[in-house]
């Protein structure tokens, strides 16, 4: 690439309903996944969660999610970008913060977008989903910790019944 080309990778959540939620979280974490996969990939070589202070140096994530009808050649993009899209931003920071620090303050997340983006997280139903959607992630993030490989002295107390 020359000095001034970027590399864009364009990531299309296409089963999410306009004004609505999914009707499961997985897809939404699977992305969120995704995403930071990728961006980690730009850090170093293989594919590790980013952390807070990887962001400045993996580049900007541009996040705009909206429905586009393509009716025949012309498209057409429908939605203002503040509720999916806001949805995504804070599970991608909530997931990020459950990972690095055990919690979040989805509150404090949506208010901190809202400054930036007014209107950003609509509905009461787009509130709950995020709540649905961080509780999976956290109950992900402790079955992974559960599934750690215990010590050796850990599995020598366990072989001694101690």
């Amino acid at each position: 690439l020359r000095e001034d080309d970027r590399r864009v990778r364009h990531y299309w959540f296409t089963s999410w309903p306009d004004h609505h939620v999914p009707q499961c979280s997985a897809p939404l974490l699977r992305l969120v996944e995704e995403v930071e996969a990728y961006r980690g990939s730009l850090l170093l070589p293989g594919s590790r969660p980013i952390t807070s202070s990887d962001v400045s140096a993996a580049g900007p994530v541009v996040v705009h999610c909206s429905l586009i009808i393509c009716p025949g050649l012309s498209c057409t993009t429908l939605s203002a970008g503040i509720g999916r899209t806001g949805c995504f931003i804070v599970s991608s920071i909530g997931c990020q913060q459950l990972r690095e620090a055990g919690q979040v303050d989805m509150l404090e997340k949506v208010c901190q977008l809202r400054l930036d983006r007014g209107g950003m997280k609509k509905t009461t139903e787009q509130y709950q989903f995020l709540y649905s959607t961080l509780a999976q992630n956290s109950s992900q993030l402790q079955h992974q910790k559960d599934q750690t490989p215990l010590e050796p002295v850990s599995i020598r107390l366990q072989e001694l019944n101690l």
